[in-house]
């Protein structure tokens, strides 16, 4: 289905542009509709196989599960849809969000998904893709894209780019190469001697707890692990007077039970685990599974225990579990930190990426997105913790279950 006012204009004029250039030229349509998301599904996992590119968050599974989630709110929908002589070659899952008197198109997982862009056949000239989105945005009167998180290694990520610029703060993603065909004790081998190290001594500090022990939560038990899990990364936060664009969505909760229930039912592999000691959680943490790569998505630690480091110890065990399951790669996720550099030199920069479709739309991208707003979060997080805690309290959502 195509949205409205574009199904009788633009969608088909581009069919038609389509059919005169020759079957091989792009034919573009634009789903703004839940039931027209749902019908691509095939297709879009057959183009996902083609795909070069690290996008669990452009894939079909995680699109469709936010669309489902946006949908009860009244979303519109802007998916772009290209194909090459009947073959899907090109999804830009998006959404309409407006600000004020303007219209913006945004990721269609916004504000919970981690890396944004497209998804492209690997074939396919990305530089033609993103004019033949832009253009379908534009015909429906957008006034600009924003794409969060866009990974430097994107194929779109040069056209995007050279069509606009970008805005926030740079940022890095890092990932773990795990080898699995060489097994867990030539992966811990190949690690530097001081995180071997401070892994030894935090699991002797740990040791006074009681027996460690690393539990794979079965399917049926994702929904409480991960309410858990929330639960705990939202009261840290709160200590700290830290937010984020996600947990500053007071629907974020309630997306994550949708994700949880998406897991137990097997249309998302989600892979969640726990260190304990005895029958108390020192961390817990879960993530997506996708074409041979694994997001670490949301982490939890219970505070009481810091101080025998099982962040660091539950790392470890996440990676041998991976590794032991053929899972080829541990993707971090932004934002980087001490944490995460201590296990891997691999970092893949990312940036939000501002592209105007009108100069209303440019004047507010450039002025909101490139100035003031990146100038604002840089305050906040400079300020110490005890003035950001009561602000936190002030601001922060009460989310829905």
């Amino acid at each position: 289905m195509t949205a409205d006012g574009f199904a009788a204009g633009g969608a088909a004029r581009c069919a038609v542009a389509a059919a005169a250039a020759g079957s091989d030229a792009l034919a573009v349509s634009l789903l703004d509709t839940l039931d027209g998301i749902e019908a691509l599904a095939a297709d879009w996992r057959s183009l996902e196989a083609r795909s070069e590119h690290p996008a669990f968050f452009q894939s079909a599974a995680w699109s469709i599960e936010a669309a489902r989630h946006f949908a009860a709110a009244g979303t519109t929908f802007l998916v772009v849809a290209l194909r090459r002589a009947g073959r899907l070659v090109a999804v830009a899952p998006l959404k309409r969000l407006r600000c004020g008197p303007l219209v913006l198109a945004v990721d269609l997982g916004a504000p919970f998904g981690q890396y944004g862009g497209l998804l492209v056949d690997a074939g396919e000239d990305a530089h033609a893709v993103v004019d033949a989105v832009l253009a379908a945005l534009r015909g429906h009167g957008i006034d600009g894209l924003l794409l969060r998180k866009l990974r430097a290694d994107a194929p779109e990520r040069p056209a995007l780019a050279r069509r606009g610029f970008p805005v926030g703060r740079p940022e890095a993603a890092r990932a773990v190469a795990l080898h699995p065909e060489r097994g867990f004790e030539a992966f811990r081998r190949g690690l530097p001697a001081r995180i071997r190290k401070n892994v030894r001594n935090a699991r002797n500090r740990a040791a006074a707890l009681g027996p460690l022990d690393q539990r794979v939560f079965a399917a049926e038990a994702l929904p409480a692990m991960l309410d858990a899990s929330f639960a705990g990364r939202s009261a840290r936060l709160a200590a700290e007077g830290l937010t984020s664009t996600a947990f500053a969505d007071p629907g974020f909760r309630a997306f994550v039970g949708r994700v949880a229930e998406a897991g137990a039912a097997g249309r998302i592999a989600i892979l969640a685990s726990g260190l304990h000691a005895g029958e108390m959680a020192l961390a817990l943490e879960w993530g997506f599974v996708h074409r041979g790569r694994y997001y670490a998505y949301l982490t939890a630690r219970d505070p009481r225990f810091d101080g025998f480091s099982p962040g660091r110890i539950h790392r470890e065990e996440v990676l041998k579990t991976l590794i032991e399951r053929g899972v080829a790669v541990a993707d971090l996720l932004a934002p980087d930190g001490p944490h995460k550099r201590a296990w891997t030199a691999d970092a893949t920069p990312i940036r939000d990426i501002a592209v105007p479709l009108t100069l209303r739309g440019r004047l507010y991208l450039a002025f909101w997105h490139g100035l003031l707003r990146p100038a604002l979060v840089e305050t906040y997080f400079a300020l110490p913790a005890r003035v950001r805690r009561p602000l936190h309290r002030l601001i922060a959502p009460r989310h829905s279950d």
